[in-house]
């Protein structure tokens, strides 16, 4: 976990010790059904991915969910706005693209640096 996560706050820790944070992870392979069942149901708004934790993590190379939620939400013209720090979201950009001639896109991107020349750019 990033030392300023505010994910491991008790709202969203699921282990007993803050430490398993890092460690152990929940994948929710059924979130794709999911959310194409709830938006029948709901109003037309942004969906964000990536507000508590990095929707692109490790184990979405191998498990394909982030992608297939993307899909999802293409395949209903929901907007999308993804915060990450992975470049793995390159991976979708033919969704992404699609979603934004259809509705609307936008990324947004933390980027870690030592250099303090980076730390007072515009």
């Amino acid at each position: 976990a990033c030392n300023y996560c505010d994910a491991i706050s008790e709202k969203y820790l699921m282990h007993e010790h803050y430490q398993d944070f890092s460690r152990i992870i929940y994948v929710k392979k059924d979130a794709p059904t999911l959310l194409r069942n709830e938006l029948g149901r709901t109003k037309r708004d942004v969906v964000a991915l990536g507000g508590v934790t990095d929707a692109y993590q490790p184990a979405e190379r191998k498990y394909k969910i982030t992608r297939r939620i993307l899909e999802v939400l293409r395949d209903n013209e929901f907007p999308v706005h993804i915060i990450t720090k992975s470049d793995l979201v390159l991976r979708d950009v033919d969704i992404l693209r699609e979603i934004s001639r259809n509705s609307w896109c936008t990324i947004s991107f933390t980027i870690i640096t030592f250099e303090k020349e980076m730390l007072s750019l515009p």
